[in-house]
């Protein structure tokens, strides 16, 4: 069950206004079907966010003849569901809303953001992915991540439940990000947890990486770097983006490189 007051809209870190009732349906999962089953289109949110991340980008993308944008175990409920999620719930999610839609449709192509991304990476490495789009993938952040993942242990150890959010790292100022007030600590730890078990394999599907200049939430010219040798993909940087890329500066070159694949 969603709890309202749980959420809140952000801005570089700040918050910007409360979640309104008449919004609440921006968390809901996006599940877009037409008649034809031709090529889908999976999309995966971010961590501590929702579908709503998608919420400009998926009314202009064409082509598709189904657009499946998922809540994340945890994601756009309440602070208690997100609690109490594990790792492995995410990757399952993922593997849940990918094997559906592979059963029914000619294509799937999967966009994935930060966590999604993560998630998005791993699905490509399952199943017979179509096209793969990374968008600030969580493959490395820009802190050391053992080191606070062994200070997140420690806190929680004495008592510390949770911290508060500081999300919205975007660029420019037409959107703001839906996301949980605060970050329940154990959570964080999953999330480390998951990052550090990321091991990079050729993937043959084309891929499309997407990184913001601005980003202070990934390691961008580690993971361009680790992309360059890979003759499948193409990096693409983004000079009026940081992390929350389908909210911010560059949204329309995104959507124009999937809309003409």
């Amino acid at each position: 069950m969603i709890n309202q007051d749980d959420f809140h809209y952000m801005w570089r870190g700040k918050p910007t206004r409360p979640l309104p009732a008449a919004e609440l349906n921006l968390l809901e999962p996006v599940h877009i079907y037409g008649k034809q089953h031709g090529r889908a289109l999976l999309l995966l949110h971010g961590f501590s966010s929702s579908p709503a991340m998608y919420r400009a980008m998926i009314p202009a993308l064409e082509n598709y003849d189904a657009l499946v944008c998922p809540a994340l175990p945890g994601h756009a409920e309440n602070l208690a569901a997100f609690t109490s999620v594990n790792a492995d719930e995410w990757v399952t999610a993922a593997e849940t809303a990918c094997e559906a839609l592979i059963k029914q449709y000619e294509t799937v192509d999967v966009v994935g953001l930060s966590l999604g991304g993560l998630l998005a990476y791993h699905l490509a490495n399952k199943y017979p992915i179509h096209h793969l789009y990374l968008l600030a993938p969580a493959f490395k952040l820009t802190f050391n991540l053992k080191g606070a993942t062994m200070l997140a242990r420690l806190l929680h150890a004495c008592g510390l439940k949770h911290i508060t959010n500081r999300a919205g790292n975007l660029y420019t100022k037409t959107h703001d990000e839906l996301t949980y007030r605060k970050l329940p600590v154990r959570t964080i730890i999953e999330l480390f947890t998951l990052i550090q078990q990321h091991e990079f394999t050729d993937i043959a599907c084309p891929i499309d990486l997407f990184l913001g200049r601005h980003d202070d939430v990934v390691d961008s010219p580690y993971i361009a770097k680790h992309f360059e040798s890979n003759p499948n993909c193409t990096t693409h940087w983004l000079e009026n983006s940081a992390h929350a890329l389908p909210l911010d500066g560059d949204l329309d070159e995104m959507i124009t490189c999937l809309n003409t694949q």
